[in-house]
């Protein structure tokens, strides 16, 4: 073998060696992303945004709720950028003005389930009653990066659920807390979450 050919493999090793170290310092966790979490700031783009992938808030939830001019209506578009496909994310609506445990909650997954609950004083009540509370909707798009538009309108005790400008079920209750609605986000547990090196980002848009 000529002095060309042995160089070329001398490089060749070299770079396997190279590769292997980057691989090695990856998996010991030296490319970690800092710490840092953003509570539902509105993003110059026009989007609020939730992110976390500080430890502290592994298996917690977390959410806002904002004044509504439109209190039959509620109406948000969101979509999930990173985090455990598990884990919900979505809309608070019908929500009393000052008493936190009294609301109405939709929450959706990247897999496209749903789950609807009422929260009346700690007490729950699953609206939706599917398969542990969740339902399974084709009028929800899939998978990560994907928008969906969630709406809700009330007409008296009626309530009308759409996804996607798609009516997907309606219910009935007679109690109304009050007209504000927000955004919400569930965190994974810790064997759930790869944190920090993929946080949970979430984005949501008011309509």
């Amino acid at each position: 073998m000529g002095k060309l050919g042995i160089s070329i493999i001398i490089i060749t090793a070299a770079c396997l060696l190279v590769l292997a170290f980057v691989l090695a310092t990856c998996s010991n966790g030296l490319t970690d992303l800092p710490i840092e979490t953003i509570g539902f700031e509105l993003h110059e783009d026009g989007f609020y945004q939730f992110y976390t992938n500080d430890p502290d808030y592994l298996g917690k939830a977390r959410g806002i709720i904002f004044d509504n001019d439109h209190p039959n209506t509620y109406e948000i578009e969101c979509k999930k950028i990173s985090g455990s496909r598990w884990y919900s994310y979505g809309m608070l609506f019908g929500h009393h003005e000052t008493d936190i445990t009294k609301y109405y909650i939709i929450m959706i997954t990247v897999d496209g389930y749903y789950f609807i609950g009422k929260n009346n004083n700690t007490k729950w009540t699953d609206i939706t009653k599917g398969d542990e509370g969740w339902v399974y909707s084709n009028n929800l798009k899939k998978n990560y990066n994907k928008m969906n538009s969630i709406k809700i309108t009330k007409t008296e005790s009626l309530y009308e659920i759409y996804f996607n400008g798609k009516k997907e079920m309606q219910f009935s209750d007679k109690d109304y807390f009050g007209d504000k609605y927000g955004f919400f986000a569930s965190i994974g547990e810790i064997d759930e979450e790869n944190f920090p090196n993929k946080p949970v980002d979430i984005r949501f848009w008011l309509k």
